[in-house]
């Protein structure tokens, strides 16, 4: 032993220090472990506050109750979507189920096109009432799988929408103005198919679709004159949309997605680097490392972001001219997140843009109201209101306001016609003056649609 100095000085030196290690790392594991159920039972609190209220926390809970077939409009819908002109395999750039008339509409060659498309699927708006009589509407989707879940049926649902409102301007073309008000009608209504799903990308679509069908009312409505009757059942149909609603669910159910991917992340099914866009399977250091040595700070990173998402439900109560100061306050918060909430900067969507769009397709729905609402006066007094108070008084309806200022759209008669606009999300009264027409569309005194101007939304008429 005497030949090798070098091991025996080692075997002391570990000798004299292994049970102060062994010391150091038992306390180690006593303050993680106490770390861990600390903030394990805080979350655990947390989440069961949540569920107490009746909101989901799981991606189980996101599919609803069931609803019978006989009773599920979405059936209804399934047998629809197979029945409506396919994309052109051939051509993927071809719109072949006629709605390059909705971008082209002075193009002959469209209304050829969409007047042919129609008449291979003539019985559609038949299904349509159909499925719209039905109590309750869900599509299938993997909502177990939180935000792994897939949603095919969305861009069905987009395009059934556009197919009604190219039949609602091929009928007013035609000249068939009841029939182009009820797919106008039965366009609208479609968008409560999905106001139940808990996801915002449902919401999304949902405002899409509203938006070109209220760009096709105005088109149509230039050109055909609707007599009260047909305002009225449009003007309820739109009043009966709540995006607000939807938006809360919607937020609601991409934290209950989050929640389970705090949870495929704690159990090692889920790795940092996969939430950061990468493909690869958790290794086992990645499974191990959340499991364990991780898991206090995990457990912290999703209070954090429960928090964050809570502020964030509270704000969306409340319409985006109320919510400014909320949502700066937490843009800040996102910004100043500890090193640690890695998930929290991953999961949290975007707080303001959401809320601001939400508003502007409620704009254009409470500006479609007035629209109807402007024409079911004139049917009856022979010329639009002075103001919308006097439209309000004389008709009886419920006149909605601009969401972005609280106050009525801005309203004025122009020659025979009328301008009206909301404010839109810079919260200032822009003029409401439109850009410059583009070669090949109408002079601005012969349009009417929805246009963003500077940050206005316009409506105007001149006839």
């Amino acid at each position: 032993m005497k030949s090798f100095p070098t091991y025996m000085r080692a075997s002391r030196f570990f000798a004299g220090i292994w049970k102060p290690l062994l010391g150091v790392l038992l306390v180690l594991l006593v303050i993680h472990g106490t770390a861990t159920f600390i903030t394990g039972r805080r979350l655990a609190n947390e989440i069961a506050a949540i569920k107490a209220k009746g909101e989901p926390v799981s991606a189980a809970e996101l599919a609803g109750p069931p609803i019978p077939d006989s009773e599920n409009g979405a059936v209804i819908y399934e047998r629809i979507f197979k029945t409506l002109p396919q994309r052109n395999l051939k051509d993927p750039n071809a719109n072949d189920d006629g709605s390059r008339l909705l971008d082209h509409p002075e193009n002959p060659q469209y209304w050829v096109e969409a007047r042919a498309i129609i008449a291979r699927s003539n019985n559609v708006l038949d299904m349509v009432r159909v499925a719209q009589s039905k109590p309750g509407c869900r599509f299938k989707a993997n909502w177990q799988d939180g935000s792994g879940a897939l949603f095919p049926y969305l861009s069905r649902v987009r395009r059934l929408g556009r197919f009604l409102v190219v039949k609602a301007m091929v009928d007013a073309k035609d000249g068939r103005v009841d029939s182009s008000a009820e797919d106008i009608q039965q366009a609208y209504k479609l968008t409560d198919s999905i106001k139940d799903d808990p996801c915002l990308i449902h919401l999304l679509v949902r405002l899409n679709i509203a938006h070109i069908v209220s760009k096709a009312l105005s088109e149509i409505v230039q050109s055909q004159t609707m007599d009260e009757r047909h305002a009225r059942d449009l003007f309820n149909t739109l009043s009966e949309i709540d995006l607000s609603g939807h938006a809360i669910i919607a937020i609601r159910g991409e934290r209950a997605s989050a929640i389970y991917d705090f949870d495929q992340i704690r159990d090692g099914r889920l790795s940092l680097t996969q939430l950061y866009g990468g493909d690869e399977p958790p290794t086992v250091w990645a499974k191990c490392l959340p499991y364990y040595a991780w898991r206090p700070f995990l457990n912290m990173d999703e209070s954090i972001y429960l928090g964050l998402m809570g502020c964030q439900i509270d704000a969306w109560r409340y319409p985006y001219r109320m919510s400014t100061p909320k949502l700066a306050a937490m843009d800040q918060s996102f910004q100043d997140l500890p090193w640690y909430a890695v998930a929290s900067k991953i999961f949290t969507p975007v707080f303001g843009k959401g809320l601001a769009k939400r508003d502007s397709g409620q704009a254009e729905i409470n500006g479609s109201q007035i629209l109807m609402a402007l024409i079911a006066f004139k049917d009856r007094y022979h010329s639009y209101p002075q103001t919308l108070d006097e439209c309000r008084a004389k008709l009886g309806w419920k006149v909605p306001e601009d969401p972005f200022s609280g106050k009525d759209f801005i309203y004025r008669r122009e020659g025979n016609g009328f301008l009206f606009y909301s404010i839109g999300e810079n919260l200032r009264d822009d003029g409401g003056i439109n850009t410059p027409p583009t070669p090949g569309t109408a002079h601005k005194a012969e349009v009417l649609r929805p246009e963003e101007t500077k940050d206005d939304i316009v409506w105007m008429m001149d006839r």
